[in-house]
């Protein structure tokens, strides 16, 4: 081995990289294990530890994905495709230091992209004095397919962002080896990579976020799927397979090139049922309508809090004038949830009105609104 290759004692083991551009690159490094076999559409299992030096010297395979409309924006994709894609990237100015943190979550709707392509090199970036770190996880269906609470060895979905959670945790545990700060940690995203940090920031682990996010070209207005909208699209792509609602262990067994065919002969049909929701992203999980976000007034009324957002069991429904223009924003309604499904809606002067709808509970909106669920 070269003298000059750099070396670094991650939580699994030594792994050798390259020089490049007077930093030292480090790609393909796992962070969980393969998910095939028993762990496809489970998930991610920390990885464990591996004999000898890892060579992390060459580009690492992506997440099986069909082809992308993005290459009309981006240019082609050319990158290997694996399940085995659970994988960072790292660039560091070298493996002694105490740096501060960057870690890139790629966007892509949920269905395209990679942390190791080519235009997210960070060789200027960590020339500039940080460790940058770019996470690879799964998409479309093999990441997102809702395939009903956790029953039989099978979870509500989301395992694209629990590759996510796995992988900070993975940078937090292993910064100081790359001559990282593990708590000075900040977490970037662009579209579908910001959407995941706005969902993660909602969930029971945003800890492992920490404080330090930057949210690019974040989808605004759209909320995760609620549960009867994703079990609707994942009925859709069982179907296309032929299997039926009680076949979903089958999912493990086909080849990824049956499941991604499926995933863009059923796209179209499952955006049209999904709302503002992504056809393939997160889901929410079954509601628990009593929880709320942010203080309540001792009148019942809650109080508006902006960076605390609404109950995460309610889908924002627009705010809109009497006239029907789209107004920005929410509001919270008058009073706190029923925890039956049904809307707040509070006219003002100006005849601006407010209106939530719990679509966990498959409730309509306000008598003259337009139906959810």
């Amino acid at each position: 081995m070269p003298a000059a290759d750099p070396v670094a004692e991650t939580s699994g083991g030594p792994v050798r990289g390259v020089r490049s551009a007077g930093v030292s690159v480090f790609q393909g490094v796992p962070y969980a294990e393969a998910p095939v076999g028993e762990l496809r559409f489970a998930p991610p299992r920390e990885r464990r530890a591996w004999d000898g030096m890892l060579d992390a010297t060459r580009p690492a395979p992506a997440a099986p994905q069909p082809p992308s409309r993005l290459v009309r924006v981006v240019g082609p994709m050319r990158f290997a495709q694996s399940e085995d894609c659970l994988t960072v990237n790292v660039w560091t100015p070298g493996t002694g230091g105490d740096l501060p943190v960057l870690v890139w979550l790629h966007g892509g709707a949920y269905t395209a992209g990679a942390g190791g392509q080519d235009w997210y090199a960070a060789e200027r970036l960590a020339a500039r004095g940080m460790v940058v770190v770019s996470v690879t996880y799964r998409l479309g269906a093999l990441g997102f397919l809702y395939l009903g609470e956790p029953d039989g060895g099978h979870g509500a979905g989301n395992f694209g962002l629990l590759d996510q959670l796995a992988a900070l945790r993975w940078v937090r545990a292993n910064a100081a080896a790359f001559g990282g700060d593990p708590d000075s940690v900040t977490v970037a995203g662009q579209s579908a990579g910001a959407l995941s940090i706005l969902a993660l920031a909602a969930g029971p682990h945003a800890g492992v976020l920490g404080p330090r996010l930057i949210m690019q070209s974040l989808p605004g207005g759209i909320a995760p799927a609620a549960p009867a909208d994703a079990a609707r699209v994942a009925g859709l792509y069982l179907a296309e397979l032929g299997l039926g609602p009680g076949d979903a262990a089958r999912l493990r067994e086909l080849p990824v090139a049956d499941l991604l065919a499926a995933q863009r002969r059923v796209m179209p049909r499952a955006a049209r049922l999904m709302d503002l929701a992504p056809p393939s992203g997160p889901a929410r999980s079954a509601p628990t309508c009593s929880a709320t976000r942010g203080a309540r007034r001792t009148s019942g009324r809650p109080r508006r809090n902006r960076a605390a957002g609404p109950p995460a069991c309610w889908a924002a429904s627009p705010t809109r004038r009497t006239s029907a223009r789209p107004r920005r924003g929410w509001r919270t309604p008058p009073g706190p949830p029923t925890c039956t499904g049904s809307t707040g809606t509070r006219a003002r002067s100006s005849g601006r009105a407010t209106a939530w709808s719990c679509r966990s509970c498959s409730a309509p909106r306000t008598p003259g609104g337009r139906p959810r669920g």
